[in-house]
């Protein structure tokens, strides 16, 4: 039992962690957590609450109040007695009670349009709280993307300099014995010097990456833990065969962030016609009963609330003239505000349109780009080979070498950041069209 205890508090102090060290996380968790932790994630949540809160706020003030007051205290001096309505000169107590009642029974329906407002703008912030969580996991995605692609490139560049550093020995040693040129010795040395370099810049970038996407889950860099390769993705350029224009309708449709434009917009037009009920007269109700005490008499505490009690019912009627036009002032605002609400919601589906355009031929065009530069691998590898053979055999300088050499490993890289840009571009074109899993 005491065994149990202490591997189960071991277990909390060490695992306590995203990621224990050495623990390889896939694209699931990394998600999973960033949803839980996100810190905008956590400031949409408050900013949906504020709005359900304001729309229960809105139907709440049709309800009547209900308010007591009770007030006791000394007198001294010459007072008027309250149980004789006469003055005075002697020390006594004095009290009195109310509870009151109004209501608000017609104020030209501007209670109506703002329960209306703030229920539209509500629903408006469930539909962009829903959006904020679906582009956050496309942002977790780019973010775990790019740590694999400046780790790949990484590898790549580890392994290359390995082949400059072989071939650098050897040139050292042909150096010594006179039978190399002294300037493609020293190409070579340069050569190695640059990569070593690079390499240390590429550490920084993969670095850089790791904390964008930490950042993310709002975890510690340290915490992230090893990522694993994403599961193999069946892409087929002939898989995509719908347009640009459909891809925008559809997203149109699926997206919560565009559909809570039309939400915005009946919200900004409730809030015009709330702004005019101003205009109209406003008709309250009100009642209320209340009663007084005074220690200079002899009856009971209660029986004197019984005695005095009075009670009365008000009806009031408020008319507006001229308030300096604040009123028409505030309609002028409102329906500024719905025009600008009108060219933000234009904007956002201009930019979709433009996005989904991107997206569609982006998604085209690095296919047919990998394709290419799978051959251009092949032949600049070839060529490579070519290159290092007649470069042992001293039929060629160190240029036409380092050249040949640089060729091979630009095309190799280029070919590992377009494949993770394509597996990016099918994840952001599932994203357009809802279907984004995790």
């Amino acid at each position: 039992m005491h065994y149990r205890y202490i591997v189960s508090v071991l277990y909390f102090l060490l695992g306590s962690g995203f990621a224990a060290l050495g623990q390889v996380c896939n694209l699931q968790s990394c998600i999973s957590q960033a949803l839980q932790h996100n810190l905008a994630v956590q400031n949409s949540e408050i900013k949906e609450q504020r709005s359900s809160i304001a729309y229960t706020r809105s139907w709440q003030e049709r309800l009547p109040t209900l308010n007591a007051r009770l007030g006791h205290g000394i007198n001294e001096g010459k007072s008027i007695d309250p149980s004789t309505n006469q003055f005075i000169s002697k020390r006594f107590t004095s009290g009195n009670q109310e509870l009151t009642t109004s209501m608000v029974l017609f104020d030209g329906l501007g209670m109506l349009y703002d329960i209306r407002q703030q229920s539209k703008r509500w629903a408006a912030d469930q539909k962009d709280q829903e959006g904020a969580l679906i582009a956050l996991k496309l942002d977790v995605i780019l973010a775990y993307i790019q740590v694999l692609t400046a780790k790949d490139i990484l590898q790549q560049a580890e392994v290359n300099i390995e082949t400059t550093r072989a071939q650098l020995q050897r040139s050292e040693t042909l150096h010594k014995q006179g039978a190399i040129a002294p300037g493609d010795y020293f190409d070579i040395k340069g050569q190695y010097a640059a990569e070593s370099s690079s390499i240390n810049g590429l550490k920084k970038t993969l670095f850089d990456r790791r904390v964008a996407l930490s950042g993310l889950m709002n975890i510690a860099e340290r915490e992230l833990g090893e990522l694993a390769p994403l599961e193999e993705q069946t892409n087929d350029i002939d898989v995509w065969t719908a347009d640009a224009e459909q891809l925008y309708q559809e997203a149109q449709d699926k997206l919560p962030d565009f559909q809570s434009l039309q939400l915005k917009a009946d919200a900004a037009e409730y809030a015009v016609k709330y702004a005019k009920s101003a205009y109209y007269p406003r008709l309250t109700f009100g009642a209320g009963l209340n009663s007084q005490y005074a220690g200079t008499s002899s009856d009971s505490y209660l029986r004197q609330i019984d005695n005095n009690l009075g009670k009365y019912i008000a009806f009031g009627l408020n008319i507006p003239i001229f308030n300096g036009f604040k009123v028409r002032n505030q309609v002028k605002l409102a329906r500024l505000d719905q025009r600008s609400q009108q060219v933000e919601n234009d904007q956002k589906r201009l930019e979709l349109r433009q996005n989904t355009s991107r997206a569609v031929f982006e998604y085209k065009q690095s296919y047919e780009n990998i394709a290419l530069l799978k051959s251009q691998v092949t032949d600049y590898k070839e060529s490579f080979r070519i290159a290092q053979v007649r470069f042992d055999e001293g039929d060629i300088n160190s240029v036409t070498y380092i050249i040949a050499k640089n060729k091979y490993e630009q095309s190799l890289s280029q070919l590992t950041v377009l494949q993770y840009q394509a597996i990016l571009q099918q994840y952001t074109l599932d994203y357009y069209q809802g279907k984004l899993g995790f």
